[in-house]
């Protein structure tokens, strides 16, 4: 009897990881090779200015996904809040098409380690920001 391919994907907070089982026999052992999160791995991280202007802040590339690692913003002062990160399929600077991937944020927001996924955009699509904060953020794209 041998083991069939399976793979199994585990979707929860914006961390994945896939396994996949193989086999020899009834006999052999089950082997394990698990991908993780781009973010949690040794893959290079690249980072991005966020300028306090409605921007796409990282430009798509066909069929690859922007997996955002950290942040740090900064609001001007009496803001009420700092904005929002969000997909979009075009470069239309976080227009009215674009997916959020948060909510609007406090004043002052420091968010991940570098070591997880926070939030992803759609495959082939901008990572966007709308809001008047400055920053920048950290991500692997893949």
């Amino acid at each position: 009897m041998k083991l069939r391919i399976a793979v199994l994907t585990i979707v929860a907070l914006g961390c994945f990881m896939v396994f996949h089982l193989s086999g020899q026999s009834s006999r052999g052992t089950a082997e394990a090779a698990a991908t993780t999160d781009p973010c949690a791995g040794t893959l290079l991280k690249s980072s991005a200015a966020i300028t306090g202007t409605a921007a796409d802040i990282v430009p798509a590339v066909s069929g690859e996904v922007v997996y955002v690692c950290g942040f740090a913003l900064t609001s001007p002062a009496k803001a009420a809040t700092t904005g929002q990160f969000g997909s979009e399929s075009g470069p239309t600077e976080c227009g009215p098409t674009a997916t959020p991937l948060t909510g609007d944020m406090g004043n002052i927001v420091v968010a991940g380690n570098n070591k997880q996924t926070l939030f992803a955009t759609q495959r082939g699509n901008y990572l966007c920001f709308a809001g008047s904060s400055t920053g920048f953020v950290t991500y692997v794209q893949k």
